[in-house]
């Protein structure tokens, strides 16, 4: 798993620091894989980790393991037992950064994680309060529409009105109630 990310890591901090890219987000380059974005992350955190990461191991130091064991003899030197010591050390050391550079990862994407849930709980408290800011829009509207409803109805039994006069009051008194009734 090191090897892969760190592999796409290499690629991408490749392509984020060449010249003449304009970009500015390290995450435009990662090819949508989080792990590299967050290594990103560690490393601008701690930065004495940058030389482990960054480093390439060096060609009469890599051992393949189509190699013969004379050839790999002769490329570390006579004593291979002691070498293959050093190594399995050096393994060791190398395991143990690579479980801080995991640890610290998982408490990146845990913060992460923590301050997308900060801000779905301030959604959700946005919403909720245009939610009753909408409830008492309709609420003042409805008794604002129930008055001019009683305005209307009163004026009706006012004998002095015309038949026309009272059509359109009508008329109005119905479109008043059909929105009183959405409303409610």
């Amino acid at each position: 798993m090191w090897k892969g990310t760190n592999k796409e890591y290499k690629a991408a901090l490749t392509k984020f620091t060449v010249s003449g890219t304009h970009e500015n987000e390290f995450w435009n380059f990662c090819n949508g894989k989080i792990e590299v974005y967050y290594l990103r992350r560690l490393l601008q955190n701690r930065p004495n980790l940058v030389d482990f990461v960054e480093a390439d191991l060096p060609t009469e130091a890599a051992i393949s393991s189509a190699m013969g064991t004379t050839e790999i003899a002769a490329r570390l030197g006579s004593d291979v037992g002691s070498v293959l010591t050093e190594h399995t050390a050096k393994k060791r050391k190398t395991a143990s950064a690579q479980q801080a550079v995991a640890v610290a990862l998982n408490k990146i994407a845990e913060s992460e994680s923590g301050k997308t849930d900060l801000v779905r709980s301030r959604i959700q408290l946005l919403q909720n309060e245009d939610g009753r800011r909408l409830e008492e829009k309709k609420m003042k509207e409805w008794n604002m529409i129930s008055t001019k409803v009683r305005q209307l109805r009163q004026d009706l039994r006012d004998p002095d009105l015309g038949e026309d006069d009272k059509k359109d009051m009508k008329a109005d008194l119905d479109r008043l109630v059909k929105r009183k009734n959405k409303l409610a």
